[in-house]
């Protein structure tokens, strides 16, 4: 079983605490090993920064990944999705060796050095592989009609390239979980956060 090390960025301790609490109560039931990274900073935020810096965003993602491989983590576990886009993409950008090199020249001074070996990965993909014990587990089956935002961030294909295998994990969970999950014809659509920027009346 790998060794994991879960990424909370700064949205959930702030605000959603009650992810970190689930995500850390379920990981406990299933047996999972894994420890909450320390010292990270923002992932950084996946629209803006690149739009802004390009070789920023590569060297603070870089950073977090750096130290996730300082602490022994495997594999990166990220629950939010925005922090999941930034890191998983930033992951592939710095397979490039020249882009690497770049990054690390800055975290060199810092005493950091990225080496590409933790695998960055969404909390929706470790709790879906272990979808059957899921099941076996629950207790009090929730009982609801729900609908799902995806998250257009989780449409970022891994290693297999199936862009649809998050989205199907997320529904399978909810099922799982014992939901009925009704679909509905904007259900992959942005949520609004990156034009809520410039244009709030839009984004609405």
């Amino acid at each position: 079983m790998p060794r994991y090390g879960v990424f909370l960025g700064c949205f959930i301790p702030f605000r959603y605490p009650c992810v970190e609490v689930a995500l850390k109560k379920v990981f406990e039931a299933l047996g999972l090993e894994y420890a909450i990274l320390e010292n990270y900073s923002c992932c950084p935020e996946p629209v803006f920064t690149r739009l802004v810096d390009y070789d920023v965003w590569h060297t603070l993602a870089a950073r977090n990944l750096a130290l996730a491989e300082e602490q022994e983590a495997e594999v990166m576990i990220v629950p939010c999705c925005g922090c999941f886009e930034s890191l998983h993409e930033a992951e592939e950008a710095l397979k490039e060796p020249e882009t690497r090199d770049k990054v690390n020249e800055v975290l060199a001074r810092f005493g950091h050095e990225y080496k590409g070996k933790v695998k960055v990965e969404s909390a929706v993909e470790t709790l879906g592989r272990e979808l059957g014990r899921i099941r076996e587990l629950i207790q009090k089956p929730f009982r609801a009609r729900v609908a799902i935002h995806y998250c257009c961030h989780l449409f970022r294909p891994g290693p297999e390239g199936d862009i649809w295998l998050k989205h199907d994990m997320t529904r399978d969970l909810v099922r799982v979980a014992g939901a009925e999950v009704l679909r509905y014809k904007l259900e992959r659509f942005c949520c609004g956060f990156p034009a809520f920027q410039v244009d709030p009346e839009f984004s609405l």
